[in-house]
């Protein structure tokens, strides 16, 4: 069964940093940073800067990173979408 985790993204695009919060049903390993990003982004070319430590996309210039990552109770997650996650 597929868990639900709490997720926090922060992405780095030119000179702005910002912070993107969501519910994501993931069934991999939630230590797998590579792939939760993926799965955020859609883009299977990021890879991991060499200067930075950031995962960077190879179809444009923004750089992202999981900043936090949380498992969600089943019973939780009507509540955590009624409030907009």
């Amino acid at each position: 069964m597929m868990k639900q985790y709490m997720i926090i993204v922060t992405v780095q695009d030119g000179e702005y940093e910002y912070g993107d919060k969501m519910i994501l049903g993931w069934d991999g390993d939630p230590k797998d940073e590579l792939g939760i990003l993926q799965d955020y982004t859609g883009d299977t070319s990021l890879k991991k800067s060499d200067w930075c430590g950031r995962y960077e996309s190879q179809s444009d210039y923004r750089l992202y990173q999981v900043y936090g990552i949380q498992e969600v109770e089943e019973a939780d997650l009507p509540t955590l979408r009624k409030y907009g996650f």
